[in-house]
């Protein structure tokens, strides 16, 4: 049973999503195409450092036996990839910092709920805890902003990539261990946000907003 502070923060919040006037649909389109584009970077960015690191692994069995020092254009190559990967981590925080101050404003209504009030909305969205009707606006607010956010997968698919780019130009085994161990790190995160976007995008089409429904 709430206690009636708990009440009074529930129906501030609905009061101040109701006051909130619905974004554009073609700007929400466009942070959702910038979320799904992240996405796939990340994958992909993923995807080439597990390839890579696994054949250069292979590739230095040899290597290291001789203790061969690695040959120029691999030193070349992980200099260009430790670049790029540090390139890709400041643009990360570039674009999260923009993303930051565009939602400040729409995550208004939640400030008045606890952190644990804000994690049931979402567990409401995945269908892993019975929807509330009364709550039924809220729950897609949250959907809609944990949508929206830039991908948390883009940072540390840029790091791992700066790892890699490390471990091209210097092998040796501690980079090795470490690289294959974040590569299992963020191929796992992969799985989970994209089961979580599913979810949350299958609940927001369950239920509209009604001046989605109308346009």
């Amino acid at each position: 049973m709430a206690s009636s502070r708990d009440e009074d923060d529930w129906a501030r919040a609905r009061a101040v999503l109701d006051r909130l006037p619905p974004e554009p649909a073609d700007k929400r389109r466009r942070r959702l195409r910038l979320q799904r584009r992240l996405v796939v970077l990340a994958v992909l960015v993923a995807g080439f450092s597990v390839v890579t690191v696994l054949l250069l692994a292979v590739v230095d069995l040899a290597s290291l036996r001789a203790h061969a020092d690695p040959p120029p254009w691999r030193i070349a190559a992980g200099i260009a990839m430790q670049v790029v990967g540090l390139v890709g981590m400041i643009s990360v925080l570039v674009v999260h910092s923009g993303a930051v101050r565009h939602t400040r404003g729409w995550s208004r209504p939640l400030h008045w709920l606890t952190r644990q009030e804000h994690k049931g909305l979402l567990r409401q969205a995945r269908g892993q805890e019975p929807l509330t009707p009364e709550d039924l606006a809220l729950v897609r607010h949250a959907a809609l902003l944990q949508l929206v956010r830039p991908a948390p997968l883009a940072s540390p698919s840029a790091l791992l990539l700066l790892f890699v780019g490390q471990y091209t130009a210097a092998p040796d085994t501690v980079r090795l261990v470490l690289v294959l161990g974040m590569a299992a790190c963020v191929v796992a995160a992969v799985v989970h946000v994209r089961k979580d976007t599913r979810r949350l995008r299958r609940f927001l089409d369950e239920h509209p907003a009604s001046h989605d429904s109308a346009a």
